[in-house]
């Protein structure tokens, strides 16, 4: 499953045709699990 960073999950996950989860780690990296025609990937806000 591909770990993509991305500047802003709201923007990168509008690409996507669902966001199944969005959590914040215990390290503070924000992450969303999105699906698109049956392919899953881990979107992951940069925090920089």
């Amino acid at each position: 499953m591909p770990y993509l960073w991305v500047r802003s999950l709201e923007a990168a996950g509008a690409a996507y045709a669902r966001m199944a989860e969005d959590v914040v780690t215990r390290a503070g990296i924000r992450e969303a699990l999105v699906e698109q025609d049956g392919q899953w990937a881990i979107l992951a806000e940069t925090t920089a």
